[in-house]
């Protein structure tokens, strides 16, 4: 087996989607895949789930493109994507999201010049001030000029929360996610109102689904949710989810230190008495934390062991004075055994990274197994 190593649980995978699935009802899935799937090998990935979803939701049209090859779901890009990639998107069916009238004037002749009608959804920024149409008389009759191009078919309309994630810890962000959904559904309706008809209407992302703020809405658009991790900490788990990730590595080293010795660079941990140490060969350029310096649990043969020193690149260092252990034993980074279990989460509040982030820190040199 390799130096470190991932193992992805398609049976967890499975139940996750399932659940969300029943959670949502009736609603349509579009599961969220973006870069790499958040570092689960997103071919792999669909693969599984795409028997049980209805979209696919990418980042960018290399993304889309690579995706397509493997599904015949339908794929959307949330995000912008340059005009030489129009072309390429148009021809191959793959949904775009429109922000802005040049935008969808660039996509409607590009379409035309390859005898292509473009699918487009439009974006409305109702407050995450990112990408999107601004709510306003303006955009309706800009929405409404688009809708009459000849190359273009507006098959979607949607939006995003930015502070759904943390609804319940202050009034605030509730009152504003809130705010958001109300922004978005008065809009559409005035849209509709003025003869507009919208197949797929959707904002609710993986916080917004297990708030089940997709009422009046076709689709939902989970994504970390998929994976088995909530949002924040704070918000309520409404959908039963299981972590699908489980992270390893190896024992490649042994030897005991005395009293009074550093360990790693800078000379931030000393040894205050004669210590087994154990050396891991995974370190920050697999994606694994440099800031878990002296304050990270591993899992060894079923025993918590701390990492001792600094992480370095290639490998880390783990006081095993308390385990029986010897080269080549497995050592559990992320996951769970005899009882103990390691998350995510917990490399989230011990570094001050978002699980997010550190879920797409993790380097493609280590290999991902789904089993």
């Amino acid at each position: 087996m390799d130096r470190t190593y991932i193992k992805i649980s398609k049976e967890n995978l499975v139940n996750n989607i399932k659940n969300i699935k029943s959670f949502a009802k009736d609603k349509m899935i579009c599961a969220v895949i973006k870069d790499n799937a958040y570092g689960h090998e997103a071919i792999h990935l669909a693969n599984v789930i795409d028997e049980y979803i209805d979209y696919f939701g990418v980042s960018t049209i290399e993304e889309a493109l690579n995706l397509k090859k493997h599904t015949k779901k339908n794929i959307l890009i949330l995000g912008h994507i340059k005009e030489t990639s129009i072309e390429s998107a148009v021809k191959k069916n793959i949904r775009l999201t429109v922000s802005y009238l040049d935008q969808a004037k660039t996509i409607n002749n590009i379409a035309k010049l390859n005898n292509k009608k473009a699918i487009i959804h439009i974006g409305l920024n109702t407050g995450m001030n990112r990408i999107g149409f601004e709510l306003s008389d303006k955009t309706k009759n800009e929405i409404l000029e688009i809708s009459k191009m000849p190359n273009i078919k507006i098959e979607g309309i949607f939006s995003h929360f930015s502070v759904a994630d943390v609804y319940y810890e202050k009034n605030e962000f509730k009152n504003y996610t809130l705010n958001q959904k109300k922004k978005f559904d008065t809009f559409v309706n005035e849209l509709e109102e003025s003869g507009l008809k919208f197949k797929i209407k959707h904002i609710a992302n993986s916080a917004g689904t297990l708030l089940s703020l997709f009422d009046n809405t076709d689709m939902v658009r989970p994504g970390i949710i998929i994976l088995g991790l909530y949002p924040s900490t704070s918000i309520k788990k409404t959908i039963k989810i299981k972590p699908i990730l489980s992270l390893y590595s190896k024992i490649v080293y042994l030897k005991t230190i005395e009293k009074n010795q550093y360990i790693s660079y800078g000379n931030t941990f000393k040894t205050n008495k004669k210590m087994t140490i154990a050396t891991v060969s995974i370190g920050y350029g697999d994606g694994y934390p440099r800031s878990l310096k002296n304050t990270q649990k591993v899992i060894i043969n079923g025993k918590y062991c701390n990492i001792v020193g600094r992480v370095t690149m290639d490998q880390l260092m783990v006081d095993v004075s308390h385990v029986k252990c010897k080269i080549d034993d497995t050592v559990i980074m992320i996951g769970e055994d005899h009882n103990k279990s390691i998350s995510f989460n917990d490399l989230a509040e011990n570094t001050g990274i978002l699980h997010y982030e550190l879920l797409c820190n993790l380097n493609q040199r280590v290999p991902i197994y789904y089993v």
